[in-house]
């Protein structure tokens, strides 16, 4: 091993050690290398405020949900319920489940008009 250099992993160094910069640039180099990594973060986050912005305007894909199934507990009343009938419309097999058999029947008879249903108790 040399005495300027200085071994690392597989023989790779990283950039120039500070012995091999010449004494008059020392401080000239610090100065160089903070002024790129500020301007390397600042067009990251110039990049990252526009991606964001774009996706705010023009939305993110949504997933296409016909044909798949959806398990929804509680689906006799409530949130359930309206899960259920939000899902059915998008195109779903909806397999409804809860204990209330009475609200479980209601929307059964709601949500056939859209998609195939299961009940499930």
């Amino acid at each position: 091993m040399s005495v300027e250099t200085q071994e690392y992993i597989n023989g790779m160094r990283p950039g120039p050690l500070t012995r091999e910069i010449p004494e008059c640039m020392r401080d000239k180099y610090t100065v160089v290398q903070a002024i790129i990594d500020l301007i390397i973060f600042v067009i990251a986050g110039i990049g990252y405020v526009i991606k964001a912005f774009y996706q705010t305007i023009v939305g993110r894909h949504k997933k296409d949900l016909k044909g798949a199934v959806a398990v929804v507990t509680g689906g006799g009343g409530g949130l359930g319920s309206l899960i259920a009938l939000r899902l059915a419309r998008l195109g779903c097999t909806v397999v409804l489940w809860d204990i209330n058999k009475q609200g479980q029947s209601a929307n059964y008879c709601i949500i056939t008009s859209h998609v195939q249903v299961i009940i499930m108790t």
